[in-house]
């Protein structure tokens, strides 16, 4: 069964590659273009896609003024997911919810899809809980979002990340979801989410409240990463809601929104090859502003020192990481030389360049999440 999972999610990434063309990892072209960077280090855009067909240019930065918050309170219970099974208890946490959370079907294996109407539409979103959830804190567990790329599924980014695999080790919850026509609204990009305006940010939210009022999450310890289109939403997400999200981790992702006010200095991990051909490390989406001066701009905002210490060196992997910012909000950002659009140590995208094996993106953001709960 893994391995046709497995096979099923590199047909469905060289299915889209060959229907369009050079993409993020998950088989991206996004049709729209404004990239953006925090602080003062202004953009003009183009669209995540390195081959980006987007023509208009907006300016994008980033300030430390308060963004607006509707996250659910954390409610929780002892138990499992099921949509068809009652209720049980259990030695972890005390009860904080039903244990049932409304319109998921049990896959098994802790896996569950679930059914979530929101702004009137249909959305899907996998949630993995794994067996040691009993075993959690009596604060609640840990819950990270998992966004896959531009033209791929949560299927795909599972299958890249490893997550779910970690989650089982780790003893946290993750939840996977579903883009609208495979795409995020990150704020100026991408695909069908950002033509059609698609709320994808309230559709998070709403995922996190449907979540929390069955299982006993930690409210100071929900988090995002995500791949390229995914890896912009989550900048979104730090930008507009960092009083819900402790921290994101984006790979090969920057800032498409405009503008990027977070409500307080909030931790960056950020993942990026120097080879990437869809999201370029040096010039960005818009020309201007890749990795460095999206991470320097946020360093900025996050009142960190200018300099960079060395966090992590091996191979063709080096991470370097902005210090004395406000709260401990470390901004890192992670270089992979030769690096192409990839899921570092993860599973390879056939035809979008080396993956290093020199260092696991999902193990380094998990201990990053980890040393980074809300303050």
């Amino acid at each position: 069964m893994v391995a046709r999972v497995r096979i099923a999610a590199v047909l469905g990434v060289l299915l889209s590659l060959g229907c369009q063309g050079p993409e993020d990892p998950s088989g991206e072209t996004h049709n729209t273009s404004t990239g953006g960077v925090p602080a003062d280090a202004g953009a003009s855009g183009q669209d995540d896609a390195g081959t980006g067909t987007g023509s208009t240019s907006t300016s994008a930065s980033v300030s430390s003024s308060s963004a607006a918050s509707t996250s659910g309170t954390a409610s929780a219970t002892s138990t499992s997911a099921s949509s068809t099974s009652s209720s049980s208890s259990s030695s972890g946490g005390g009860a904080c919810g039903s244990g049932v959370v409304p319109g998921c079907t049990d896959e098994g294996g802790g896996e569950f899809e679930c059914d979530l109407t929101h702004d009137g539409t249909a959305r899907k979103y996998h949630l993995h809980i794994p067996e040691s959830y009993a075993q959690r804190p009596a604060s609640g567990a840990m819950l990270v979002f998992n966004f896959h790329g531009l033209n791929t599924t949560a299927g795909v980014q599972k299958y890249l990340s490893g997550m779910n695999e970690r989650s089982d080790a780790r003893g946290f919850v993750v939840v996977t979801p579903e883009g609208t026509g495979m795409s995020w609204n990150a704020g100026n990009c991408c695909g069908s989410a950002y033509t059609n305006q698609v709320d994808d940010v309230g559709f998070t939210l709403a995922i996190l409240e449907h979540v929390q009022q069955s299982l006993c999450i930690d409210p100071k310890r929900v988090y995002s990463t995500g791949l390229s289109n995914g890896g912009h939403f989550s900048y979104r997400l730090a930008c507009e809601h960092s009083e819900t999200f402790a921290a994101i981790a984006s790979i090969s992702g920057l800032v498409v929104v405009s503008p990027c006010t977070p409500s307080r200095a909030t931790p960056i991990l950020h993942f990026h090859g120097t080879s990437d051909t869809i999201v370029s490390y040096q010039y960005g989406i818009d020309g201007v502003n890749g990795a460095e001066e999206v991470t320097s701009a946020w360093a900025d905002v996050n009142g960190c020192s200018t300099s960079t210490e060395v966090t992590y060196q091996q191979g063709d992997v080096t991470c370097r990481a902005y210090t004395g910012c406000s709260d401990n909000a470390v901004v890192e950002l992670c270089t992979i030389d030769g690096g192409g659009h990839q899921w570092p140590g993860g599973n390879s995208i056939p035809l979008l360049g080396h993956t290093t094996e020199d260092i696991s993106a999902t193990d380094y953001l998990l201990d990053f999440f980890e040393a980074h709960p809300l303050p």
